[in-house]
């Protein structure tokens, strides 16, 4: 792991971030799969190299924070990098490529919820 980021191990079927919780862990897969669904519908499957958690880690101005907006349920027993949100946007800073890719990311996610 790197200095901002610590490894979490999931077993199938165990919940990593529940819809409407206040958390602001961002997560990229290392292993596994996931599946993501909101309370109507399914949204995507992920797995390695994906990411998810963008929307509520990232600093929307003005104390504002999107909520989870979407349950992500191991598939699979998985292996996660996980990022505290303000080391998200530190790790956004020090790497345009990543800022743009998160950035991306969610706005690419938010018409779709």
């Amino acid at each position: 792991t790197t200095g901002l980021a610590s490894e979490r191990a999931v077993a199938t079927g165990e919940a990593i971030i529940e819809q409407w919780d206040g958390t602001r862990e961002f997560y990229v897969v290392l292993e596994g799969t996931a599946v993501v669904r909101t309370a109507e519908r399914h949204l995507d499957d992920i797995g390695p190299g994906d990411f998810f958690g963008e929307l509520a880690a990232l600093d929307w101005g003005a104390s504002f924070g999107y909520a989870r907006l979407a349950t992500v349920t191991a598939t699979s027993p998985m292996r996660l990098l996980v990022l505290a949100g303000a080391d998200l946007l530190v790790l956004m800073d020090e790497i345009p490529e990543i800022a743009a890719q998160v950035s991306r990311a969610a706005h690419d996610r938010l018409p779709g919820l």
